[in-house]
Formats: C-alpha cells, sequence, structure tokens
C-alpha cells in the first residue's frame, strides 16, 4: 500500500457537510441549497425531532443523531424542499453587481 505525503502548507480535500463549498468551488445553486438544508436542519432539531431520534439510543445514537438529522434535511432539499434555495437564489441574482466590461 502506497501513501501520499502532504506538504505541511497543502490543504486536504474536503467535501463534508459544506459540500464543494467548503473548498469555495460550489455555485450559488449548490450554495443556496447547503445554507437550506442546513437552515431545515436546525428548525427540525429545534423542534425536537433530534431528541426523538436520540431517545434511547445510548451514547452512540446520541452522538450520531445528529448527522442523521442533517441527512434528512438535505434529503428534503434534495425533493424540492419548501422554496427556501430558490428565494435565496432570487435574493442573490437581485443584489448581483452587473459585470464592468
Amino acid at each position: 500500500m502506497a501513501l501520499t505525503s502532504i506538504a505541511p502548507h497543502q490543504a486536504l480535500p474536503h467535501h463534508g457537510a459544506g459540500g464543494r463549498c467548503a473548498t469555495g468551488e460550489c455555485g450559488e445553486k449548490e450554495a443556496a441549497d447547503n445554507l437550506a438544508a442546513a437552515f431545515l436542519a436546525e428548525m427540525l432539531s429545534f423542534a425536537g425531532l433530534n431528541d426523538a431520534l436520540s431517545a434511547r439510543a445510548g451514547f452512540g445514537g446520541e452522538a450520531m443523531s445528529g448527522f442523521l438529522l442533517q441527512e434528512y434535511a438535505q434529503n428534503i432539499v434534495d425533493q424540492g424542499g419548501f422554496g427556501l434555495p430558490a428565494m435565496i437564489l432570487s435574493n442573490l441574482q437581485k443584489t448581483k453587481a452587473p459585470d464592468v466590461e
């Protein structure tokens, strides 16, 4: 098994919770979807779904219920959500500065 060396100043690729947005490589649509998923995950958590998922699940269940909640929120957004990404994109396009040649 060959190991790849990484220079101390070289950033590791990160495609976790923020997807490609964590590295600044995403477009406006993906950024809006990620923001909507994060917002929805917080709403679901505040509504008590996080507590319900971790009830009687033990330490491991409590530790992982946040990840499950984030995946639920991402799936809701991927299936159409409730219109938040479209509103974010609309507002971004309204406030975008015109290109100067």
